[in-house]
């Protein structure tokens, strides 16, 4: 639906998709994207929602499998508006874990495109 609001440009469809957004229930395996398409679509009220929510849960979030699989950009801008409030040790521990496990995926679609 947001799609169609963005496309044919309809303000008052896509105001009305991201008030429905911003009162979603959020946990670790929704709330990420939910953030990118608050971020891809520019929806404000989405937008405040899943950040809070991301706030009140981040270090749980950092530690879940979710966050773990996160694209990189979107890995970013889940992590930088924190930078000045975390403690660098434990966010490079997260974001270490998170590269890890990219670094894996990718040498498993090496090895797979080899055979």
């Amino acid at each position: 639906m947001i799609d169609i609001a963005e496309f044919y440009d309809v303000k008052v469809l896509k105001k009305a998709c991201d008030e429905y957004l911003s009162k979603m229930k959020y946990n670790s395996e929704n709330v990420f994207e939910f953030f990118e398409l608050s971020d891809k679509y520019s929806l404000e009220e989405s937008k405040k929602s899943t950040n809070a929510f991301i706030c009140k849960n981040f270090w749980n979030l950092l530690k879940s499998e979710s966050f773990k699989s996160l694209p990189k950009l979107l890995m970013k801008n889940v992590v930088a508006p924190f930078l000045n409030t975390l403690k660098m040790e434990e966010l490079f521990e997260a974001v270490f874990k998170w590269t890890e496990i990219q670094a894996l995926k990718k040498q498993k679609l090496d090895e797979n495109l080899n055979t």
